[in-house]
């Protein structure tokens, strides 16, 4: 019998203390992506641009992310935790996001973004596993609804700087998320060590599969199912992180806002996605991660067009909204969904990289593909060009929920079958 199947019940203070973590990193980066674009616009004025200069957080996450990943593995294997990673890492990242609006020139813009990126990229992993190593298999999805409350509390704080400090003390506007995001991580590694890593025990039995060989068996899995998850996190993510990305200077050029405003409008998506991530988290252990993410893509799409439809504040707000909630059965099923379909338990901090991979490849060609569409076809027609630039995913997200049968069985790891990742 596996160690999880004797603990029916979430550790309540594991979760809060993931969730503080979780809110600490995520701040940073809703706030990053909100008012780094603005400043970008003081030397660029190209759309495409910005939101190619957007994606080097991104494309340092593929090969930062797996490498820190595998680096905190080993020294889990030897010390028990990975925290010594957060610990360090916060206080380093703090610095350069907190002289970003002191940059006098286009290039020493470019430094502070690159090496906030590269630090912050280095624990966001090891922030992000925290999860696997501390709940058993059949808790995670809904322990990992209750933890996304915090990426939705992000929006809100981020939303709230940007509307009360930014057009006026921008400098005290990024020292805020910097300091919180201190905070917020070194109360949470002090938390968890003193926390039992149920989960990563049984993680850490058995011999773990070299890299090439998790690969080679996606690969040539027969259904592919595995392969698409990534491919569908890879799309998804590429849509949502593009409209993230350039979102504040479409509400100043379209709806002729001022910057400070622009940057609260994402209040409202988060409070969307406050208020359905608990449920979503719990009846998707009835219906299937994937059914879920499917028929929360559908939402997804609905908000994108909606919001694209009257260039008015109201309803780019409902349509942001909707949007969110659409997304919210995305980010709380589709790490569940892919380590569920790994073969054994062994393989989950293996899994973890390549959906960190996956995930941050599609963050970094977002911003510039639909940035580059907005070249062609001007800010007014973004929304619409990002639920264009979404079909795609739909298709393959429709491909895995016809195939999922999550709900008769248990997989290897508490959850679907390996085939489904349900």
């Amino acid at each position: 019998m596996r160690e999880y199947d004797v603990q029916p019940r979430i550790r309540k203070r594991v979760v809060l203390l993931i969730a503080t973590a979780v809110f600490g990193q995520e701040l940073i980066w809703n706030f990053y992506d909100a008012q780094v674009p603005a400043e970008l616009r003081r030397y660029v004025t190209s759309a495409g641009l910005i939101g190619l200069i957007m994606g080097i957080d991104n494309v340092l996450g593929v090969f930062v992310q797996p490498w820190m990943g595998y680096l905190s593995d080993r020294h889990r294997a030897r010390h028990g935790n990975r925290l010594i990673f957060i610990v360090v890492g916060a206080p380093l990242a703090a610095v350069p996001l907190v002289f970003l609006p002191w940059a006098s020139s286009l290039p020493v813009l470019i430094v502070l973004i690159v090496g906030f990126a590269f630090i912050a990229n280095s624990f966001r992993p090891v922030v992000e596993s925290q999860l696997a190593d501390f709940v058993p298999p059949p808790q995670r999805s809904t322990a990992n609804g209750f933890a996304k409350l915090a990426v939705a509390l992000t929006v809100v704080v981020a939303a709230l700087i940007s509307l009360t400090l930014v057009d006026e003390h921008i400098e005290l506007a990024f020292a805020i998320p910097a300091v919180l995001l201190v905070a917020a991580l070194w109360t949470a590694s002090a938390g968890l060590r003193r926390q039992h890593p149920t989960a990563a025990e049984g993680a850490g039995a058995g011999r773990i599969p070299k890299m090439r060989h998790v690969l080679r068996e996606i690969v040539q899995s027969p259904d592919r199912a595995r392969l698409l998850i990534l491919v569908g996190v890879f799309g998804y993510n590429a849509t949502w992180q593009g409209l993230r990305s350039l979102f504040t200077p479409y509400a100043i050029e379209v709806l002729d806002i001022s910057r400070g405003t622009a940057g609260s409008l994402g209040i409202a998506g988060a409070f969307a996605f406050f208020v359905v991530a608990a449920p979503i988290a719990l009846f998707s252990q009835r219906v299937g991660q994937l059914r879920m993410i499917w028929f929360g893509a559908l939402v997804f799409l609905g908000g994108l067009l909606f919001g694209g439809l009257l260039h008015t504040v109201p309803m780019t707000v409902v349509g942001l909204a909707i949007a969110a909630m659409g997304f919210a059965a995305f980010a709380v099923n589709a790490i569940i969904a892919l380590w569920n379909a790994a073969s054994t338990t062994s393989v989950t901090g293996l899994y973890t990289g390549l959906y960190a991979i996956a995930y941050a490849a599609g963050g970094a060609a977002g911003p510039a593909l639909l940035g580059f569409t907005v070249d062609l076809t001007g800010w007014p027609l973004m929304m619409i060009n990002a639920a264009v630039l979404f079909l795609p995913v739909l298709w393959i997200l429709n491909r895995l929920a016809r195939g999922d049968r999550s709900s008769p069985r248990q997989g290897p790891q508490g959850g679907s079958p390996g085939r489904d990742g349900g």
